[in-house]
């Protein structure tokens, strides 16, 4: 066996990675590339789309190869979906994006493919990578189930899932032709980071400045994507209901670093006028600058309408001494527990459940404060240095089925 295993990553064809234009897939890879480099376990490959700022990246350890996609290309790609609309599916899905990655692939010949995509690009992988290659599917979401266009093909292209918690590793094993695959869970994870007491003082203060919040204005504050499943517009609905002065600090654009314009951010901006002044928008914010916006906060809220894998963002409000409000759903519970947080049930009255959560924190600082105490205990679990660990630990107990 050879003194370090060849390891190629397949990045979704949007971001890329490293996560230098945001994303928690992308945030995630860019976290074991850099473990890595402190600890050399492995040789890297990331295939990414191609951007500009990828040049000045350099690795000892990580090669780059930037994807790049020609105008006729992109055009091949929407016709070819729209065919496969109007066949109902029986048109494979074919993209220039997989079709260079594969001929790399075939060249280069891997000790492991890692898909850290969606199925569309795993369907995709040219059949004869498996002759000399283990196929990895890290999946990040709830979407794969008996409906997924060519579950069958995935699941013999696939020799091991890997899931970011035991919520997704159950739901697969739901799925009816994946019932003797090999799935294992991966958690979640976050940087660690130790910033002083004065430094956090420092942005308190100059962020609730920014906004015109006193000392005294207690601040609750969101922190994700503006897009319906995340449950931005429930949280402004419950802060209507709060007979109180407290404040919503909604931080984030529609997508990542993003700051487009949708109808849902449009309806979101129109409910915040019903609240005269108490809820804010930051708009898109650095991924490094997060950190300031949540130390200027006193109760954190993730609100999350869907079966979320895992909130990163919960996470991080925890690392940060938050207490946090959360949906009861998916695999959040996972991530936290009751003395951490406020748990809230997700059914017809989810709203008004939020809105009785908000207020218990506001009016029972005894419990704000346990929650405060409890938030950031036992995070070793979900920081990178575990979550690189776990990922090699995955690898060696694979090894012995890699092709000579």
């Amino acid at each position: 066996m050879k003194e370090k295993l060849d390891i190629a990553f397949i990045g979704t064809p949007d971001y890329p990675i490293p996560a230098i234009r945001g994303g928690a897939i992308q945030t995630l890879v860019t976290a074991l590339i850099d473990k890595n480099e402190e600890n050399p376990k492995f040789n890297i490959t990331i295939y990414t789309i191609n951007d500009s700022e990828l040049n000045d990246i350099k690795y000892k350890n990580t090669d780059i190869i930037g994807i790049k996609l020609t105008s006729l290309g992109k055009l091949k790609l929407i016709i070819r979906k729209i065919l496969r609309r109007l066949s109902k599916n029986k048109i494979s899905y074919r993209s220039e994006y997989m079709n260079k990655i594969n001929k790399e692939l075939l060249q280069k010949k891997y000790d492991y493919v890692i898909f850290e995509t969606t199925d569309k690009e795993v369907v995709q992988l040219d059949v004869r990578v498996k002759k000399f290659s283990r196929i990895f599917f890290h999946i990040h979401a709830d979407y794969i189930n008996d409906n997924t266009d060519r579950i069958n093909e995935i699941s013999k292209l696939v020799d091991t899932f890997i899931c970011v918690s035991d919520f997704i590793n159950q739901r697969l094993k739901t799925v009816s032709v994946l019932s003797n695959s090999n799935i294992l869970t991966l958690p979640n994870a976050i940087e660690e980071k130790n910033i002083s007491l004065e430094e956090r003082k420092k942005w308190r203060e100059g962020i609730r400045k920014k906004y015109g919040f006193s000392k005294k204005d207690p601040v609750f504050i969101y922190c994700s994507r503006l897009s319906p499943e995340k449950g931005c517009l429930e949280l402004e609905e419950s802060l209507l209901k709060l007979d109180s002065t407290a404040k919503l600090l909604i931080v984030g654009g529609t997508n990542f670093s993003s700051n487009k314009k949708t109808k849902y951010l449009q309806l979101l901006k129109e409910k915040s006028i019903e609240s005269n002044g108490r809820i804010f928008f930051t708009g898109a914010v650095a991924h490094e600058e997060v950190v300031k916006y949540m130390v200027a906060a006193d109760i954190a809220v993730v609100p999350s309408i869907c079966n979320e894998a895992c909130s990163l963002t919960m996470l991080e409000f925890r690392a940060n001494g938050l207490p946090t409000i959360v949906t009861n759903i998916g695999g959040i519970p996972e991530f936290t527990n009751i003395k951490a947080s406020l748990f809230v049930n997700y059914d017809e009255n989810f709203v008004w459940n939020l809105t009785l959560a908000m207020k218990e924190l506001l009016n029972d600082l005894e419990l704000r404060k346990s929650l405060e105490y409890n938030s950031n205990k036992k995070m070793d679990q979900f920081y990178y240095q575990e979550f690189f660990n776990n990922f090699v630990e995955i690898i060696e107990k694979d090894k012995g089925g890699v092709k000579d």
